[in-house]
């Protein structure tokens, strides 16, 4: 008998179709990256923090005595890690993040197929390449997996898709060591930073929750399944704090570990301007409306997709009831207008903080009814729902897909398209109703991203001004010219064993030129201000005082301070004058108006440390 085509395959044998979409996806998505690589991330914001501290660890200083950083130690380490296994640059740990974006990818399909099906694990994958994992639709682009803003998120979404896993393995069938597993899942989880920390403990434990409360196999097991998941969530922070404490006092290194809780609890930092607006509370009762009308929108949309999916059901020709649907709704989202388009993208998560819940506790209630079958797929998708709902907690009243919502509400986003194509269509009085409805909402899935996508591929394209130094290269915008003429002033005039300071924030030029700040502090935003203390900030400058002070221009209006210097960080700014002459100034004068620039300043012969030996940190 002659084989049928590829294509005939595709779309008729599941084995096959389960293969080929994702693996088409995947090169789309390797396409796109290798059309912009180099172009991602930011030149001054976050993403240096991030390599400057893995490339510190790599050279054997120690996180929390050496360098000051208030998350886990989880990610540092790893990032570390690859840094002194396959060498200091920037391309190492774009391919270690490359590493997890495709294993996070593997997993997230594998799971949405066993919890639906292979079609809506696939449209799953698009979505989350789409609007996670290549996000860089704002000015800062480090809201994605290549180039992340903070990598306990991307490393706790990953510890999250494999904790699922191993948790629908154990709703499969439970046993100590498999909670042993899950609950070591969870004590990594507990070393990365609070959200993805809070998002895998609640989907693990609610996973574990309703497989030991329903599950045959259990009989008398749970004790110790339970006592086996406490073991293991124990394991990874006893491991971190006795090796954290090898390079530093054990109370030192508890101190560094808690420190992202310490700072979460923290009022003075909370209460910030920015983090109110992350979160929402700048304005509550406009923000529950706009949560209020994207409700109404999932009703709208439901109920469009509905119709259709009814009026597809009364079409004789097989083809036409599977056609219809989904092209009809991409005929009519193609007649909204380009703001449309994106007012509809931005408007939609805004319910997902409210639905999730209602959604949750209709999952737990089937779960749990003695009178529907046991079923291990529905405890996952229930744990998946209860992750993403702690998830949404920081932005709770201002969910979005373009900042941090482009990482915290992946969970969400996979939760209701299984939604709309597994448990959508049971509403439906025939199931050729409920498949018409189903593939509406698929294609609806499909087009929801476009505006994003063309926002990110607009975005890219600006960032043409090559930035280099011996540890890389970057692709920057408007403030690459000032970054490349600073980095090339100081392989001008500093020596390789001088120590810079960037302030305050720019540890991208430390680590593209290879330069270590002679202090603990990368970065010195107004929350790492009220975070530390400018009594320890001032004291570690005195003792270890830069051989070089570069003040790099930064709005800090949106934390409600003045700029570095003038609204908060004036003692600094005074021990910079005492002590520091001025060199250069690069572009125009920082921390003045509106405008990008540098200021380049070099330690007198009359500072304090300035006869030292050597410019170095803390001796080890």
């Amino acid at each position: 008998m002659q084989q049928q085509p590829l294509w005939k395959r595709c779309f008729r044998d599941p084995r096959t179709s389960a293969g080929v979409f994702p693996l088409l996806l995947l090169c789309a998505a390797s396409f796109f990256l290798w059309r912009n690589w180099g172009r991602f991330g930011d030149i001054q914001i976050d993403f240096g923090r991030e390599l400057y501290i893995a490339w510190r660890l790599s050279q054997g200083e120690a996180l929390y005595r050496d360098l000051a950083y208030f998350n886990g130690p989880l990610s540092p380490y790893i990032n570390g890690l690859a840094m002194f296994l396959a060498g200091a640059n920037l391309t190492t740990l774009l391919a270690c993040n490359i590493a997890v974006l495709g294993i996070a990818s593997v997993l997230l399909w594998r799971l949405i197929r066993r919890m639906a099906s292979p079609a809506c694990a696939s449209v799953a994958l698009y979505f989350f390449l789409a609007t996670s994992a290549f996000n860089a639709a704002l000015e800062i682009d480090n809201y994605n997996w290549v180039t992340p803003y903070s990598h306990e998120l991307t490393h706790g979404l990953l510890l999250l898709f494999i904790g699922l896993t191993l948790v629908l393995r154990f709703a499969q069938r439970p046993s100590p060591v498999r909670g042993f597993w899950c609950g070591l899942v969870v004590g990594a989880g507990l070393l990365t930073k609070p959200e993805t920390a809070l998002g895998i403990t609640a989907g693990v434990g609610i996973g574990l929750f309703l497989a030991m409360a329903r599950a045959p196999e259990v009989r008398g097991n749970a004790g110790k399944a339970l006592a086996a998941t406490g073991l293991g969530a124990l394991l990874p922070p006893v491991v971190a704090l006795a090796a954290l404490s090898l390079s530093m006092p054990a109370s030192e290194a508890l101190a560094g570990m808690c420190a992202m809780w310490k700072m979460t609890a923290n009022a003075s930092i909370s209460r910030l301007p920015f983090y109110q607006r992350v979160t929402g509370m700048d304005a509550p009762v406009q923000n529950a409306l706009a949560a209020g009308v994207a409700f109404l929108l999932h009703l709208g949309l439901a109920a469009y997709c509905a119709s259709l999916g009814l009026l597809a059901s009364r079409m004789p020709p097989p083809w036409l009831r599977a056609l219809f649907p989904p092209v009809f709704l991409c005929a009519t989202y193609a007649l909204l207008s380009p703001a449309q388009k994106t007012s509809l993208f931005l408007a939609l998560p805004r319910a997902w903080p409210f639905l999730l819940p209602m959604f949750l506790a209709y999952l737990c209630v089937r779960a749990l009814a003695r009178k529907t079958p046991y079923d291990a797929a529905l405890v996952a998708t229930a744990a998946l729902c209860a992750a993403a709902s702690a998830l949404t907690l920081k932005i709770f009243l201002n969910p979005n897909l373009l900042h941090y919502g482009a990482l915290l509400l992946v969970p969400a986003a996979l939760v209701f398209i299984v939604a709309a194509v597994r448990d959508f269509p049971g509403l439906f009085p025939s199931a050729a109703a409920g498949h018409g409805a189903a593939a509406a909402a698929m294609a609806f899935c499909l087009v929801l991203p476009w505006p994003l996508l063309r926002f990110s591929d607009a975005n890219l394209r600006k960032q043409n001004v090559r930035v280099a130094g011996p540890l890389g290269t970057m692709q920057a915008g408007q403030r690459g010219p000032v970054m490349a003429q600073t980095l090339a002033f100081l392989r001008r005039e500093a020596k390789p064993d001088d120590t810079v300071a960037v302030l305050p924030e720019g540890a991208m030029l430390n680590f593209l030129g290879g330069y270590a700040n002679a202090t603990p502090y990368s970065t010195l935003m107004p929350p790492e201000w009220l975070q530390y203390g400018k009594d320890h900030i001032l004291a570690a400058f005195r003792a270890h005082p830069p051989t070089w002070i570069i003040l790099l221009h930064r709005v800090t209006a949106e934390y409600g301070y003045g700029f570095f210097g003038k609204g908060y960080a004036r003692e600094l700014a005074q021990f910079l004058a005492e002590h520091y002459e001025e060199r250069a100034v690069i572009g125009a004068r920082p921390m003045t108006d509106d405008r990008f620039g540098a200021c380049v300043y070099r330690r007198t012969a009359q500072a304090p440390g300035a006869t030292r030996a050597a410019d170095a940190p803390p001796a080890q």
